[in-house]
This record gives structure tokens, sequence and C-alpha cells, in this order.
């Protein structure tokens, strides 16, 4: 069974030469009407990168990687002679 996955693609297609417009245009008018004309600005930034921006959103499937037929057998620990000074501490300090 295949599982679904969504592609996402996106499109910018704004140019630089028109966003630097836009600044120098902001600016300007900005100055002029001594910042009321920001709000009108921001509004039309938006309005342009929203109309030059696109989004694909498609369906994909993708199959299932088969798992391995034989399991890999679990390796024991090696358990060492050595005494573990930090073993002994703590046994002893959780004793009666």
């Amino acid at each position: 069974m295949a599982a679904r996955y969504r592609r996402v693609g996106v499109i910018y297609t704004a140019s630089s030469s028109d966003i630097l417009a836009w600044f120098i245009r902001t600016a300007v008018l900005s100055v002029l009407t001594l910042g009321l004309y920001l709000p009108v600005a921001a509004n039309k930034l938006v309005a342009y990168l929203c109309a030059h921006t696109e989004l694909y959103i498609g369906e994909s499937e993708i199959e299932p990687i088969p798992q391995a037929q034989h399991p890999v057998p679990a390796v024991a620990p090696e358990i060492s002679g050595e005494t573990n000074p930090g073993m002994e501490l703590a046994q002893a300090s959780s004793g009666p």
C-alpha cells in the first residue's frame, strides 16, 4: 500500500526592480505625507507579493521500502569482570 504525501512548490515571479521602485515611491510619499502613506504602501506591497507568488500543491505516492525478511540477531552485551566503584556506591546507598 502506497503512502500519500503532498508536494508543495512555490514560484516567486516578482522583479527586484519593481520592489526597488515601490521602496523609492514609498519613501518619497511618506516624507511628503508625514507618514500617512505607510499603511497604503504596505497594502500595495502585500498585494504585489501575493499576485507574484504561486503555490502548487500536488499529491505524490511513495511505495513502502520492503523490510528485511530475516531479523538481525540481538547481540548480548559483554559483561566485564571488572568492578565499577560507582555501582558499589549505588548499591551501598540503596541498602538498609
